[in-house]
């Protein structure tokens, strides 16, 4: 996990970042769970996805899919790993107004050790350190939806997760330019503090 941090940090302060790309969000999704999958076979879990509209009349979203790549794999790869053994989850596309909602639903309910304080709260004391490393990319990845506009959200009665995004028209990079910079400081301390907390348990 160190390793995968301090991989995300060094590369953050690339021009990728303010890229103003038009992405097919939906098509998106699905080739990252390609990368995602092997994680999810080895655990018998499975995975259906399902539009609620035409995948042909989908809005497109803009920004950098090489980030909102690495956001969705670590959501992804969050609920896998909050998924019991041989969970069936299910991935749903559906457009509400001109927005885009990802829900990743696991019908199986997840560990409830690994509960919305683990991952995307405040961390509760007893909260093992291991577990809070095993989903610090995911904060991460809320900075880079935030950053395009959209976030990352858990309904606990239904057991899933949501990613939210705008679509339509390219979003306001001039306005983005500070958060820009915000997100960067914080990973370069994400990644010293990962490399700090290595060095102590070697």
């Amino acid at each position: 996990m160190p390793d995968r941090i301090h991989k995300l940090s060094d590369v953050w302060t690339s021009n990728k970042l303010i890229d103003n790309e038009r992405i097919e969000l939906w098509n998106l999704v699905q080739t990252v769970w390609e990368q995602v999958r092997p994680f999810a076979q080895r655990r018998g879990i499975t995975v259906v996805f399902r539009s609620l509209q035409d995948v042909q009349d989908l809005p497109t979203i803009y920004g950098s899919k090489f980030w909102l790549t690495k956001a969705i794999e670590e959501c992804l790869q969050m609920v896998v790993r909050m998924s019991k053994d041989r969970a069936s989850i299910t991935v749903e596309h559906k457009q509400l107004g001109p927005r885009a909602l990802i829900n990743i639903h696991n019908s199986s309910g997840f560990d409830k050790n690994l509960s919305n304080s683990t991952v995307l709260g405040s961390i509760k004391k007893d909260v093992a350190s291991r577990a809070r490393q095993n989903f610090i990319g995911v904060e991460l990845a809320q900075h880079i939806l935030a950053i395009h506009g959209g976030s990352l959200r858990e309904d606990k009665s239904e057991n899933q997760f949501i990613i939210d995004v705008p679509t339509g028209a390219p979003m306001n990079m001039d306005a983005a330019q500070l958060e820009i910079q915000q997100a960067r400081r914080y990973a370069e301390d994400l990644a010293a503090l990962m490399a700090r907390s290595r060095k102590k348990n070697q």
